[in-house]
């Protein structure tokens, strides 16, 4: 699934856009409901120092709050040793990379294990980790990597939004727009 991915001083803002999912856990029912309610693009803002996330709806002008998980908020403070082996090299869109095969282990001996290609003529930026989870295999592939520093409104709820207390309030007001279970004309 595309997004678009910034970081500013630990904070973390992805673009998702919901249509753009694949796989058996994610049917196509569910996806044309979110858009239907105009819920199929989000920006998720991760906010460390908070311990927070906000999870932003433009098309809906309105955002929720949440803490984050506590396993998230302590994996984000977790010192972790860290191992590489190299495996080679490989162009990824064009880019000479080193293919590294990486190892974290936190201090209670959880590991981590990833395959990494970091783009030389990138300052080395991992432009792809392939991992294993719960049997499947995820990659994570980045593409237009820059390295300006993002606007910091980028990392705050838009002036104007709608806070909600949860996702299901959220979810309610979507539902009672006018329009929001219409189907959409062509």
């Amino acid at each position: 699934m595309p997004m678009n991915f910034a970081l500013l001083e630990r904070k973390v803002r992805m673009d998702i856009d919901m249509t753009q999912m694949k796989g058996p856990q994610v049917p196509p029912a569910q996806i044309a409901g979110l858009k239907q309610m105009a819920m199929d693009r989000l920006a998720c803002i991760v906010l460390p120092d908070a311990k927070a996330m906000e999870i932003i709806f433009p098309a809906l002008a309105a955002y929720v709050e949440m803490p984050l998980p506590e396993e998230e908020a302590a994996a984000l403070n977790k010192n972790f040793k860290i191992h590489k082996t190299a495996l080679g090299k490989e162009a990824l869109d064009g880019h000479p990379c080193a293919k590294d095969r990486v190892m974290m282990t936190d201090e209670h001996g959880q590991k981590l294990e990833f395959i990494v290609w970091s783009a030389a003529d990138l300052k080395n930026f991992p432009l792809q980790a392939q991992m294993n989870d719960a049997g499947a295999i995820v990659v994570i592939r980045y593409q237009n990597v820059q390295f300006a520093r993002p606007d910091a409104k980028q990392f705050v709820a838009p002036p104007g939004y709608t806070k909600h207390k949860d996702l299901l309030q959220l979810m309610e007001a979507a539902a009672l727009k006018p329009g929001a279970n219409t189907p959409k004309k062509k």
